[in-house]
């Protein structure tokens, strides 16, 4: 294992909140550049590279992101608990990790998709200076057509990550 890798996981046993929100804004980041170049290379947008917007993507994701996930993610394991996580507890056949991972693909894409979209538009319209009523109006045109792609997606997304977790 690489030294950074070992670096990151002590991190993350030592201060997971922390290193998970680190790891957030990273990602957030870089997923923000990273699209702004498909943006230009098929010439949408400015054409500029905007510095301004990959520090409110990464700034969602040190604080906002990675310690909501952190938390959601043991409340959906009571939710929803895998029984290979409890101590002691022998490994899962494939079916228990499918069955298991279909009922947090559930939990998570009922009670946490719909909050979290709506949390994400909620931050990015106010830390662009948008008035309540804008942020209400936004999230109002936007918020169901997003999150009806969203359950398109996210589940296959969810579904191999969870399943494939042990």
């Amino acid at each position: 294992m690489s030294r950074i890798l070992q670096s990151y996981l002590r991190a993350l046993e030592h201060s997971p909140n922390i290193t998970k929100a680190v790891t957030a804004g990273t990602l957030l980041g870089l997923g923000d550049s990273l699209s702004q170049g498909i943006e230009r290379y098929y010439g949408y947008g400015s054409g500029h590279y905007d510095f301004v917007r990959t520090v409110k993507m990464s700034s969602f994701g040190l604080f906002v992101v990675g310690p909501m996930l952190h938390q959601w993610y043991k409340v959906l394991n009571k939710l929803a608990p895998k029984p290979s996580l409890l101590p002691g507890a022998p490994p899962l056949t494939k079916t228990q990790q499918v069955i298991g991972g279909m009922k947090q693909v559930a939990v998570d894409q009922i009670l946490f998709s719909g909050p979290s979209l709506a949390l994400f538009f909620f931050y990015m319209n106010l830390i662009e200076g948008k008035s309540w009523s804008e942020v209400y109006n936004k999230l109002a045109a936007v918020f169901w057509p997003t999150l009806i792609v969203n359950w398109k997606v996210w589940p296959v997304v969810q579904f191999s990550k969870l399943c494939l977790q042990r």
